[in-house]
Order: structure tokens, then sequence, then C-alpha cells
């Protein structure tokens, strides 16, 4: 894994930079229909394309507003999945955690131990307070996900459900 002071590995993952080399798997999430089924619109592929640049500049700006990472499967050097932490804009020591994953690797267990390494990373790392995650009332695989991760549901409004998870520091 490169050097960078964002990267950090799991048991089973190494977490590491969005690099311009995952535009396809990028892509590929946001435009899969059942993968975003619970998330939003699929985006079209010139929407994903023009959006993966973006995170690729948000990830390269100093203060960060956004970390975005892809999630590399040890075993096979595959990177399988995206997670990030978006920083709230009136409280620094806050962020939102979101993940996206392949659908070739569910029911592996990834989501929640990229979610607990990156929360511990969030906490340790980058000094977070809080860190908070929302899901759809109808995925109940991201409400076990968050939950097993450490989170709590604080907040349900409409179809959303919404966690925070708090640092013990």
């Amino acid at each position: 894994m490169a050097d960078n002071i964002h990267n950090f590995e799991t048991e089973r993952l190494s977490i590491r930079l969005l690099e311009e080399k995952d535009i396809d798997l990028y892509v590929s999430l946001y435009t899969d229909p059942k993968i975003m089924r619970f998330i939003a619109e699929p985006l079209t592929e010139s929407k994903a394309k023009s959006s993966f640049f973006t995170a690729i500049k948000l990830n390269n700006e100093a203060p960060f507003k956004q970390v975005i990472w892809a999630i590399v499967d040890k075993s096979s050097n595959e990177a399988c999945g995206i997670q990030n932490l978006s920083m709230h804009y009136e409280d620094k020591r806050s962020a939102e955690a979101g993940l996206i994953l392949a659908r070739n690797v569910q029911g592996r267990f990834y989501p929640e131990e990229a979610l607990t390494g990156m929360i511990e990373y969030g906490f340790t790392k980058l000094g977070l307070k809080t860190i908070f995650a929302y899901a759809s009332q109808k995925n109940r695989a991201s409400k076990r996900v968050v939950v097993k991760a450490g989170f709590t549901e604080f907040d349900i409004a409409e179809d959303k459900l919404s966690f925070k998870v708090e640092s013990a520091r």
C-alpha cells in the first residue's frame, strides 16, 4: 500500500485514498441500479465520471472537507468498494460516514470491517468526536452494518434512519 497518512488497514482490508486507477470501480458502483436502490438514483456514466474527478480533487484539498477511500481486499488486491468521511461545516469535529460496496463481495462482512476501521481512524487520526451515518428504513442490511460497527440510532424521519457513534476520548 502506498505510504499516505490517510491510508490504514484492517485484518482483511487495505483502505487507501481513492486514485485515478479506481475510476472503473467508482463508475460501476454509482451507475448500478441495484447498488444505488437505497441511496439515490443511479448516476449516468458521464455524471459518475465527473463525480469521480471531483472526489479525487477533494482528496487533495487542504484543509480537507472530505476523505474518500478505496476499499481493497488484501487477499486479491482488488478494490471492491468506496467509503468516505465528509466533514460537517458547522462542526469540524464531526463527520458523516458513507460506504458503498461491489456486489461480488457483499456477504463477506467487509462493510462492518471497513466502517469500524474508518471510525477508529476518524477518532484517533482526525480527532473527530462524532461520526454520523444515515440509511433508508428499507435498507435493513445498512442498519445492521452500522449498529454492528458501534453506531446507535437517534432519529427517524420519513424514510431515513439516523445513527451516530461518539468518541470515548
